[in-house]
């Protein structure tokens, strides 16, 4: 279920739609203990730094902060982060995103992150 979900989060984000975040992660597989509200906060506030990428005609991945914002997130808000618990997919799912974030950085990347994950998404079920 999560990668149907996934699938559809991205499709909803590349064309311009804004879905309820919580309630379609919840679906996937996520579970979150304690307030709902900050939750949705939180799972928001990764959605536009992760988003960045398909928002623009050329991403410049060189110069991306992305990681290091996330992280800066991740280190206010660990509270939070450790009531929300993905499942196992998206553990895995995610960690590879990560440090493929990471290549196109080091790489020095630039490229239209939209039409890219369009294009595969378009060859995907």
């Amino acid at each position: 279920m999560f990668v149907e979900v996934y699938r559809a989060l991205l499709r909803a984000d590349l064309a311009g739609e804004r879905p309820n975040l919580l309630t379609e992660l919840e679906r996937a597989g996520f579970r979150v203990q304690g307030d709902r509200d900050d939750a949705a906060s939180f799972i928001g506030a990764i959605n536009e730094i992760v988003r960045v990428p398909l928002t623009v005609p050329l991403y410049d991945w060189g110069e991306s902060r992305m990681i290091t914002e996330l992280k800066s997130l991740f280190l206010a808000r660990a509270a939070k982060v450790l009531r929300i618990r993905p499942p196992a997919q998206a553990l895995l799912f995610y960690r590879s995103a990560v440090g493929l974030a990471q290549d196109f950085r080091l790489l020095r990347c630039r490229f239209d992150a939209g039409a890219a994950l369009a294009s595969c998404l378009a060859a995907s079920p």
